[in-house]
């Protein structure tokens, strides 16, 4: 592993919106990891799968038109291969093909996007009022 920075500032509109190690950064990003997966399924039977793998809480669901579901699970990315395994068991154990499964770590580039964003937001919110 190349260690290229110890610490890293992110600075927006001439503000220090972060300075801290580059891993301490990704983590503020925690919503980013996951895994994103696309499943035959409805709505209810996904919900009634991942509330029994406990991790609903931590779900967004999308349907599309084509009939699939998208779901995007928070999860630890640490552990992304444990969690995909649990989520592919389950839903074969109820016939529910997953057709795409996909695990996402987040990086600085996201952290950036994000600080720099939310930065931005703010002032346009403050100079409506």
């Amino acid at each position: 592993m190349f260690i290229i920075c110890e610490k890293v500032l992110i600075i927006a509109k001439g503000r220090l919106v972060a300075f801290d190690a580059p891993e301490n950064l990704e983590k503020l990003r925690q919503s980013a990891n996951g895994i994103d997966f696309t499943v035959e399924a409805l709505p209810e039977e996904a919900e009634e799968i991942l509330e029994k793998l406990a991790l609903y809480e931590g779900c967004t669901l999308d349907e599309e038109q084509t009939g699939l579901l998208k779901i995007h699970v928070k999860a630890d990315i640490d552990d992304a291969r444990a969690v995909c395994r649990r989520l592919f068991f389950a839903f074969a154990e109820k016939q529910k093909a997953i057709v795409e499964m996909a695990s996402k770590k987040a990086n600085l580039e996201d952290v950036f996007i994000e600080l720099t964003e939310a930065d931005a937001l703010e002032e346009s919110e403050v100079e409506k009022e």
